[in-house]
């Protein structure tokens, strides 16, 4: 049985721990991930320019959903997010690529690029 916080499919998880990093939330986006993943984000959100950075960047975006598919044996999956960014965002096409694989039963973000 799948866990409340890894549970789901790839593409809610995956979605979940997105919205989590664009707020710069990292307490949130660790439980959505892989220990090696979370150690990776508490370090870069731990600096407080990148934080600004971030919520910056991704301030009034929002996530489409681009393309998810699941390996065969089901163990791992990709995730890809169009990212909308707001009108008047230094940023623009965006998209982010979410790598997860299962642990324990549930799928956890194992890398974001």
């Amino acid at each position: 049985m799948p866990s409340a916080c890894g549970g789901g499919t790839p593409e809610s998880v995956a979605e979940k721990y997105c919205k989590a990093i664009m707020c710069a939330d990292v307490k949130t986006a660790v439980k959505y991930a892989t220990a090696s993943e979370s150690e990776d984000i508490n370090e870069i959100l731990s600096d407080a320019e990148t934080r600004e950075f971030v919520l910056k960047a991704y301030d009034g975006a929002k996530l489409k959903l681009a393309a998810s598919e699941i390996a065969e044996d089901n163990e791992s999956a990709e995730v890809v997010f169009d990212v909308e960014t707001a009108p008047d965002s230094e940023k623009e096409n965006l998209q982010m690529r979410v790598s997860l694989v299962k642990e324990g039963g549930s799928w956890k973000v194992n890398r974001l690029r």
